[in-house]
């Protein structure tokens, strides 16, 4: 599935570079919109919005590249975060970040912004798109699928707990659609492991 939402970006390039590049901003804007409209959703205030957004955004970075603590490393991150740095190549190419993952961070936060929205909301397309999105990140992020998984099941726990059984639904409905929309990807799964040298690729 990378592959196919990396494909535009590279016709449009034509430059795997300056589609990663490029990709990397697409998906940070893409990412920071989603958390932005998740923090005004709930606090209804633009400038704290705005500022956890930008929190969210670049602290995974700060992390990253800050520590162990270098002269070298404060460069990497004031120049990933300044709004007019020049990102080095050590923020955009890493173990942990390739085309194959790519566009899974954008999908993991609209998930949670369906998510929030098919719990608040009675329209039955949210529903819809977050399943959607849960089925979509298991072709990208497996574990991001856990993740948003794992954080569904605890909701779904609560909401039990406190008998408000409006949102129980969604979050079941919610869990239909991901594991219809991802079927593809077990059957695949299963058909890899009863290789003889399955283990080697999960």
């Amino acid at each position: 599935l990378s592959p196919i939402l990396i494909a535009p970006l590279l016709h449009l390039t034509g430059s795997i570079s300056f589609a990663f590049v490029l990709g990397h901003f697409v998906v940070a804007v893409g990412a920071f919109i989603c958390f932005y409209l998740i923090c005004f959703l709930i606090i209804k205030n633009r400038i704290f919005s705005l500022l956890y957004s930008f929190v969210f955004i670049t602290v995974p970075l700060v992390f990253d590249f800050l520590f162990p603590t270098s002269l070298y490393n404060i460069k990497i991150v004031g120049r990933t975060i300044l709004p007019f740095g020049s990102p080095p190549g050590e923020v955009l190419v890493s173990k942990y970040i390739s085309f194959s993952v790519l566009p899974g961070f954008l999908f993991f936060v609209s998930a949670f912004l369906f998510i929030f929205l098919a719990l608040t909301r009675k329209k039955k397309l949210f529903v819809f798109l977050a399943g959607l999105n849960l089925a979509i990140l298991t072709y990208i992020a497996i574990t991001l699928f856990i993740y948003t998984g794992a954080a569904l099941f605890s909701m779904l726990i609560l909401f039990l707990a406190y008998k408000k059984y409006f949102s129980v639904k969604r979050i079941l409905w919610i869990y239909v659609i991901a594991i219809f929309g991802s079927i593809f990807y077990w059957f695949n799964f299963l058909q890899i492991r009863t290789l003889s040298h399955g283990k080697e690729f999960f």
